[in-house]
């Protein structure tokens, strides 16, 4: 077990961590099944990999110009994305029914992902996707003035836009070269 896992590709440590995660699992089964006495997967930790990068959230400086330099339109979208957490997939499939003023949360209910060159929108891939973010509370008014002052035409246009038609990657590579 131990050469098969050294053999894999160690610049994909995620890949490799799932390939061991899915036959660990897959013996694992064996064992149940009694077609084995024992799993021979026990590499400690071979299941898990560790971030290839860092990921730093925008500070509030950084936040400011971003919001400065992009369309309008888009300010609401970076700012959950910013105090909410949501991933671009999750946030750029909001729709208003989505968005509880009142309550003061955003039900996350879909996303987009891009596997190659395919773009499909559904649900999230298990049910800890699907939750309630508490929208803090200086974001409420923003929110509101955002959704009330949208022209009747752009409201038209975004409810009107097929379901499974997400936000296009052109529209966001407009946003990237404002700055």
């Amino acid at each position: 077990m131990r050469t098969w896992h050294s053999g894999l590709d160690s610049s994909r440590p995620t890949q490799r961590a799932h390939t061991h995660s899915l036959l660990r699992s897959i013996l694992s089964t064996a064992v149940t099944d009694e077609i084995l006495a024992s799993n021979p997967c026990r590499i400690r930790g071979a299941g898990s990999a560790k971030r290839v990068r860092s990921i730093e959230p925008a500070t509030l400086g950084e936040l400011e110009v971003l919001l400065e330099r992009i369309p309008a339109q888009y300010r609401a979208l970076v700012l959950i994305g910013a105090w909410c957490g949501l991933r671009f997939g999750e946030a750029s499939e909001l729709r208003r029914k989505d968005v509880d003023l009142k309550a003061g949360t955003i039900h996350v209910m879909r996303g987009v992902v891009r596997i190659g060159k395919e773009v499909t929108v559904g649900k999230p891939k298990n049910i800890a996707g699907v939750r309630d973010i508490a929208v803090p509370p200086h974001l409420l008014p923003i929110l509101d003035s955002t959704s009330q002052s949208m022209s009747r035409s752009v409201a038209k246009r975004c409810s009107s836009r097929p379901s499974k038609t997400p936000m296009r990657r052109c529209t966001r590579t407009r946003c990237d070269d404002t700055g």
